[in-house]
C-alpha cells in the first residue's frame, strides 16, 4: 500500500497490528530514500529524515530495490469517481491518525500498558547492525574519528553479507547524523541523546508528557 504525505515529515510506521512481515520503502522527491526489509508485526520503524511517501510491501517483495532508486507513480482514476474529493478528505485522516497514534501510544505507555510496539533500534536497523553504529557514535562522542572503510567491513559483518550496498550507506548516514524526532503537534524538532540508548520514541513520549499533556489527557478520554 502506498501512503502519499501531505508534506515532507519524518515518518514512524506502527506494525502492531500487521499479521504477516512487511518491506517499507521510504521514498522522497521520487527517489527511494531506505528500505526497512523484513519487519515482523510488533514493531516501531523510523526514518527521521523527512519524505513524501512510503511503500508497505509483503516481505520480499523490495528484495531488488535499491536506495536512489527512482520512483514513478501514476494514479489512475475509474469513470464517475471523485478522486480529488477522495484525497482531501484521506489526507486529514492520515494526519489524525499519525497523532492520535503517537499521543495514544504514549497514553497507553503512562498507564502502564505492556502491549506497546517493541522499538527497532534508534532506527530501523537490526540489533546487530544497531551496536555497530552505537559503538561508532560512541567512539565519534569522544573525539575518535570516523574511519568510514572500517564502519563498512563492521556493518556488513553484522548484517551476515545480506544488506546490501543500500543498508550499509543508510547505517553510515546514521553514524554520522545525530537522531532526531519531529513532534505530530507542534512540529518541533527533538534532540535525541545520542549515546544513552534513548530512543526516538521514548524521547518523543517525554516531550509530549511535557509540552503537550492537555492532549495526552484528551486522547485518553476520547
Amino acid at each position: 500500500m502506498l501512503f502519499i504525505l501531505p508534506a515532507k515529515q519524518q515518518v514512524t510506521v506502527d506494525t502492531s497490528q500487521m499479521l504477516f512481515p512487511l518491506d517499507i520503502i521510504f521514498i522522497k522527491d521520487d527517489t527511494v530514500l531506505s528500505i526497512a526489509s523484513d519487519i515482523s508485526p510488533g514493531y516501531l520503524v523510523e526514518e527521521a529524515t523527512p519524505c513524501d511517501m512510503f511503500l508497505e510491501v509483503n516481505a520480499g517483495e523490495a528484495a531488488l530495490v535499491e536506495v536512489g532508486d527512482t520512483v514513478s507513480v501514476t494514479v489512475t482514476q475509474e469513470p464517475g469517481f471523485d478522486l480529488s474529493g477522495a484525497i482531501s478528505f484521506a489526507i486529514p485522516l492520515a494526519v489524525l491518525g499519525l497523532v492520535c497514534a503517537t499521543v495514544g501510544g504514549m497514553a497507553r505507555s503512562m498507564g502502564g500498558s505492556s502491549s506497546s510496539p517493541k522499538q527497532l533500534g534508534a532506527t530501523e536497523f537490526s540489533p546487530e547492525v544497531q551496536a555497530v553504529i552505537d559503538k561508532w557514535r560512541s567512539q565519534i562522542a569522544k573525539g575518535e574519528p570516523l574511519v568510514e572503510s572500517e564502519a563498512r567491513k563492521e556493518i556488513i559483518r553484522a548484517q551476515g553479507y545480506k544488506g546490501g550496498v543500500g543498508e550499509t550507506d543508510r547505517a553510515i548516514r546514521a553514524i554520522k547524523e545525530p537522531p532526531t524526532v519531529k513532534c505530530p503537534i507542534c512540529g518541533k524538532v527533538i534532540e535525541v541523546p545520542e549515546y544513552d540508548k534513548v530512543s526516538r520514541s521514548e524521547a518523543l513520549r517525554k516531550h509530549i508528557e511535557k509540552e503537550h499533556g492537555h492532549h495526552s489527557t484528551t486522547s485518553a478520554a476520547s
